[in-house]
């Protein structure tokens, strides 16, 4: 999963091939599912790719196996302002 996880790190970082991004996060997940460190990575490809309920999707499940991970959090309270907006 290492080697997945840096794969979709460097095909985002460097706007290489997003769908080759979304790809090795997902063989990532397959072969390693019990792991969510990668998940901030994942949503911000996820984001660039126009898959939001799916990234609204990781970066819960990040939050349910690490609460204290505050750039999730910042992240989650992003992404439902700017698409899930209420007037909560």
């Amino acid at each position: 999963p290492e080697a997945w996880i840096g794969m979709g790190r460097a095909y985002y970082l460097q706007s290489l091939n997003i769908a080759g991004a979304l790809n090795a996060y997902e063989t990532a997940e397959r072969l390693a599912p019990q792991r969510t460190d990668f998940y901030v990575d994942w949503y911000q490809a996820l984001r660039v790719g126009f898959k939001m309920e799916e990234g609204e999707m990781r970066l819960r499940r990040r939050l349910q196996a690490a609460p204290k991970d505050y750039q999730c959090r910042f992240l989650l309270a992003r992404h439902l302002l700017e698409n899930n907006a209420t007037p909560e």
